[in-house]
């Protein structure tokens, strides 16, 4: 794939990844505090949460700002990654209860998600600032949490792709490889669009597909991007090469080398923290 590729240990060919064969969906996930953080001792202001069931797979990263006007985005972006998992969780049962099409879905969800995201993770932050009982409306407060959010809800019916800031959800399928949401010509260096926005919903990307063409889908914190600043167009090979570490080696086996080649990553590109979540169907 490219120089950032890490070494990969010998496998047996005929050893069978634990669970993998039961599951209708598999999910896996890493992250690691960014080189340049490590060295001044702060914390990771990313977050990866992960959900998997018999009826539905949800995967979330977040990205918190990680500036002083920001000063409680790892928590920020923490509550994200949990508001994400519990808005999808419960997607999932209108979805299955609903034989709806995908594309009557995705009218629906640009209308009424984004506004229930937001709301939800402004409820929360609002509690975590020590308000008493609050509502979901913008408050000033919530600019200390400012973080990104990208998700995905898979289900045998539809899936879900959302994103609201920078980072890439990188798809996998039969057509090849390609982010689902191209990066904003309105954004420029290190701006992004926030869940601290008084109009963050208005900046939110939606889409929804049927499953049947999906191989793989990658949640990708911009610390991943930024690694290949030198040579952009290779990132979507990141895609390429773990589709097809994932089919010879297995989800489970591939997941437990994602910490070393995101920290080499990190080391090689700006020293950002580099998160990632892996959906396979």
């Amino acid at each position: 794939m490219s120089d950032l590729d890490p070494p990969t240990e010998e496998i047996d060919d005929q050893a069978t990844e634990r669970g993998e064969t039961l599951a209708p969906w598999l999910v896996a996930s890493a992250a690691v505090v960014g080189a340049k953080h490590v060295v001044v001792d702060k914390p990771s202001q990313d977050s990866v949460a992960t959900y998997a069931d018999q009826d539905c797979a949800v995967v979330a990263v977040a990205d918190g700002h990680g500036d002083p006007r920001h000063a409680r985005s790892d928590v920020g972006s923490r509550l994200a990654c949990e508001v994400a998992l519990e808005v999808f969780k419960e997607l999932s049962q209108d979805i299955l209860d609903q034989g709806r099409h995908h594309k009557e879905w995705e009218r629906e969800l640009r209308l009424r998600l984004p506004g229930r995201i937001s709301w939800m993770w402004n409820q929360r932050v609002r509690e975590h600032a020590g308000q008493t009982e609050p509502d979901g409306a913008w408050h000033p407060d919530v600019d200390l949490y400012g973080t990104t959010l990208i998700c995905a809800l898979l289900t045998r019916r539809c899936v879900v792709l959302f994103q609201l800031g920078d980072g890439d959800l990188v798809v996998v399928s039969k057509a090849g490889v390609h982010c689902a949401f191209p990066p904003s010509d309105e954004l420029f260096g290190t701006a992004t669009w926030s869940l601290a926005q008084a109009d963050a919903p208005t900046h939110a990307d939606l889409i929804c597909c049927h499953p049947r063409d999906l191989s793989l889908l990658l949640l990708c914190t911009d610390g991943i991007r930024d690694a290949f600043v030198k040579k952009p167009e290779a990132f979507l090979g990141v895609g390429r090469w773990l589709h097809s570490r994932v089919k010879e080696e297995g989800l489970s086996r591939v997941e437990e080398t994602l910490p070393e080649w995101l920290s080499e990553l990190s080391r090689r590109g700006n020293g950002d923290d580099a998160s990632i979540a892996m959906l396979k169907f």
